[in-house]
């Protein structure tokens, strides 16, 4: 029946470190030599005991077919190495060898030291056809923690135990205690020899090929259009035992190859790369199109067409300018070398035969048409009534003004040009000739100065109608009430009505376009004047 119990760790830290053992080397007695340990624990990190006073075994688990090779090569057990912590806690110690739980075939007592023991077993023993206990027994006194073991992770194999003779794993009486009990057997004799036949490098130019594992045995290699250097694979075996034979490409496309042979003369991997050169690039866009250094407004890759036009009077002849959106590619610029003209960049692909070509269509604009003003004014004051497209004002003066008016405008478009012709004498005309840019276009704009006949001009404030010419609606600003006749050339009175400062729009709609007279009479003052209905 197995004891349940708690066992106690005491943590030293040794720095006494103990590799396994890879490699040949000769033993202790000189006679033999090490080929491998038998072994499923780290580096010491605890010691285990109760505390109490107590006898111990502790074994590592070796099953046949984990020792068949050895077996069936003669290979013998030579020394075990234990590891004793606390050693002034231990009252005797034995190296044991059991085929089973209860059958011990070897058994061979040792004064054990501080940290790692190397007990040289007097008979090599024979590493037999059958599962193997390697360990040892440990006579503990109290307040001792001798046994040995790593930090983990546990092998089940590696963690037996027998306390009060029962066998079990330390796991079961401490489920914490996740360790292996420091227990490692030298193996002797020749070793069998090596199935490796893998690589651990790989390499092209002498940079190892990219995702490259022992375990993956074709690679794909794809130089840019126009490589002609052919690579050159080297590589390294996995097992120093091995042999290689390396083929390198002698021209393009090729697969180079790298044969290895293990050891064992029979084991053999191949390692190939298939070396290539890619096709050249069709891309024949542009990844920008640039006049005087500024990108073409709207320029896309795929848009192949634009269209540029400069202000009136440009001279300077545009610069055009490209960049190609494959390294790769030609490009062929000719600019214009007159006003207007199409300059074109040709692209030519990396391949020789893909072409885009990319236009600009220069051109000036036109000369403008404006002949507007924006602004019409007397004295710094704006004519009332004043509209672009209105050409002939009228403007009463006070009663008694004896100062010319000075007329000045705003012109409507900065590149025309204006003549502004002032009045010498009272009543007069004053007007503003406006040419538009193209120097052909004309407009005129007429302002008819006279003078009030008596002071009551100030309380008529009557400036006559606008606009004229007009499409039908005249304005006849006045503060005063009175009377609006207007006749056509030949006398008819074709309207006739009051007129107020609420009353004084008037719509001439639905008359023959033509010049008309119109006579307004306001505190017994006539006043007359011409309007163009077009």
């Amino acid at each position: 029946m197995k004891k349940t119990f708690i066992l106690l760790a005491f943590i030293i830290m040794s720095g006494v470190v103990l590799a396994q053992l890879n490699q040949l080397k000769t033993n202790e007695n000189g006679t033999k030599a090490v080929i491998d340990t038998l072994h499923y624990d780290g580096n010491n990190n605890d010691g285990i005991g109760t505390g109490g006073a107590g006898t111990f075994e502790v074994y590592a688990f070796f099953s046949a077919s984990q020792l068949a090779t050895y077996s069936a090569a003669g290979n013998t057990i030579l020394s075990i190495d234990i590891y004793i912590k606390g050693v002034n806690k231990v009252a005797a110690t034995t190296v044991k060898l059991r085929a089973t739980q209860t059958t011990t075939s070897y058994s061979q007592a040792f004064t054990p030291i501080e940290g790692w023991n190397n007990v040289v077993l007097t008979t090599p023993f024979p590493i037999p056809v059958t599962d193997l206990y390697i360990g040892y027994e440990c006579v503990v006194l109290t307040g001792g923690f001798p046994l040995g073991c790593d930090a983990g992770p546990v092998n089940t194999n590696g963690n037996w135990i027998v306390y009060g003779g029962s066998w079990g794993h330390l796991t079961d009486l401490n489920a914490a205690m996740t360790y292996n009990w420091n227990i490692r057997a030298r193996v002797d004799g020749a070793a069998a020899p090596s199935s490796d036949a893998k690589l651990s490098a790989l390499l092209v130019n002498g940079v190892s090929v990219s995702g490259f594992s022992p375990t993956v045995y074709s690679y794909n290699v794809v130089y840019p259009f126009g490589t002609t250097a052919l690579p050159v694979v080297t590589a390294t075996t996995n097992f120093a035992g091995a042999t290689k034979a390396i083929t390198n490409i002698t021209a393009f496309p090729g697969a180079a190859s790298v044969v290895v042979t293990a050891q064992d003369g029979t084991t053999i991997f191949t390692y190939t790369i298939n070396f290539s050169v890619a096709a050249p690039s069709t891309d024949a866009k542009l990844s920008d199109l640039l006049v005087n250094g500024t990108t073409v407004p709207g320029f896309s890759p795929t848009v192949y067409t634009y269209n540029v036009v400069y202000p009136y009077g440009t001279t300077a002849l545009p610069i055009v300018t490209a960049i190609s959106n494959f390294s790769g590619a030609t490009k062929v610029i000719t600019n214009i070398s007159a006003l207007p003209g199409a300059a074109t960049v040709v692209v030519t692909a990396q391949d020789g035969t893909t072409t885009l070509t990319y236009i600009i269509n220069f051109s000036v604009a036109a000369p403008s048409i404006d002949a507007k003003l924006s602004n019409l004014l007397v004295n710094g004051t704006t004519v009332p009534g004043f509209s672009p497209t209105g050409y002939s004002y009228n403007f009463i003066l006070p009663y008694g003004t004896i100062i010319m008016p000075i007329v000045t405008a705003v012109l409507n478009d900065v590149n025309a040009s204006k003549v502004i012709n002032n009045v010498s004498s009272l009543p007069g005309s004053a007007t503003v000739i406006v040419t538009a840019q193209d120097e052909v276009t004309m407009s005129t704009y007429t302002i008819n100065f006279t003078i009030a006949l008596s002071i009551d001009y100030v309380e008529l404030n009557y400036l006559g109608p606008y606009p004229s010419p007009t499409s039908g609606k005249i304005k006849i600003p006045c503060n005063n009430e009175g009377e609006i006749t207007i006749c056509d050339m030949a006398g008819k009175v074709i309207f006739k009505s009051k007129i107020s400062p609420e009353f004084n729009e008037f719509n001439l709609i639905g008359n023959d376009k033509g010049t008309y007279l119109v006579q307004t009479s306001i505190k017994g003052q006539i006043f007359k004047y011409k309007i163009l209905l077009q």
